[in-house]
């Protein structure tokens, strides 16, 4: 037996003359809108809570992304600023390890002994680095660059933070050893003697002046105006000052027990027996006083009680430290 469902029937009506429509509508219709209403309404909520929900979720990846590249940034920063602090340290330590050749060599060359030779050669000196310490020096610098090692990085400048201090007591070593030998320098004659460049008659044989018969010359003779100022060759202690036969009016520095110096033919003498003098320092005026064909100054060096050449020591700063220090060339 079928089932019969009722209806409502529905009459629309218009002119008299027209006929009337009727709609039969079954019951069960506004039962089927209202599901179709609710079923669309329910469809149209979760849609939008879904999209809310993307929404969202996109936001939180969107600023979970952002973070991320500001992270990457800030490393990628970081590894470029450890890149550069490491190629900064090994060109310092690059420039600390010449220096320190150089000031070996010159420690090296200061020493009295080599005065007299014309050409200063250095002797070997620097800072050992260990083999492995340089590869380490190497690695810093040229792997930095892959990503991901920037801990590495960090962990290697840290390293070689800690080797610092033994290059700077090294340097100090040094130092402390440039201090002795300038305290050892202050009692050997290296200043020139004189403010003239000019030299007329160097050191060994020569043609006497005055009888043209070949001789030997104790010293050497620099010519300037009278007057020109004549300056202790190094520290020590004035053991004569006055009237010495062919040397005119002199003066003769004992420095130390190795070195005398002696000064000739002079005009004026400025210090007298007994007083103490500083390299450098003023102890009288140029002349022609004695066995002399013209104002200069005979300057001697005395080494152990006998004549050497004074050119090797007047120029000796200049030839090591390759700078004037003195007076030449004035």
């Amino acid at each position: 037996m079928k089932k019969r469902y009722k209806s409502w029937t529905i009459l629309l009506m218009s002119e008299s003359n027209r006929p009337i429509i009727q709609l039969k509508i079954p019951k069960i219709f506004p039962f089927i809108t209202a599901t179709i209403f609710s079923v669309l309404f329910i469809w149209l909520f979760i849609a939008e809570s879904s999209a809310r929900h993307l929404k969202d979720v996109n936001q939180t990846l969107q600023k979970d992304l952002k973070q991320a590249q500001r992270l990457v940034e800030q490393q990628q920063s970081q590894i470029s600023y450890y890149e550069q602090e490491a190629s900064q340290i090994e060109e310092k330590l690059a420039q600390l390890d010449q220096l320190e050749q150089e000031l070996m060599e010159m420690l090296s060359s200061l020493d009295p002994g080599h005065i007299e030779s014309e050409t200063v050669s250095g002797a070997m000196g620097g800072l050992d680095i260990p083999v492995h310490e340089e590869k380490q020096l190497d690695t810093l610098v040229h792997s930095s660059t892959v990503a991901g090692n920037d801990q590495a990085l960090i962990e290697q400048l840290s390293q070689l933070e800690h080797q610092l201090p033994d290059y700077i007591q090294r340097y100090e070593n040094a130092i402390e050893n440039i201090e002795k030998i300038n305290e050892k320098l202050k009692y050997v004659p290296t200043f020139w003697p004189a403010d003239t460049s000019r030299i007329t008659s160097t050191f060994g044989k020569r043609s006497d002046p005055f009888t043209g018969r070949e001789s030997i010359h104790s010293g050497i003779d620099l010519a300037g105006p009278w007057g020109t100022p004549i300056y202790a060759a190094a520290d020590g202690q004035v053991v004569f000052s006055g009237w010495d036969g062919g040397y005119g009016k002199s003066i003769v520095i004992h420095h130390n027990s190795t070195y005398k110096t002696r000064y000739g033919h002079m005009s004026q003498l400025t210090v007298k027996e007994g007083e103490k003098v500083k390299k450098g320092e003023l102890i009288g005026y140029m002349g022609s006083t004695g066995r002399s064909t013209g104002s200069h100054l005979h300057f001697e060096v005395l080494k152990n009680g006998r004549s050497v050449d004074p050119y090797p020591y007047m120029t000796f700063l200049s030839r090591v430290l390759g700078q004037n220090l003195n007076k030449e060339g004035e």
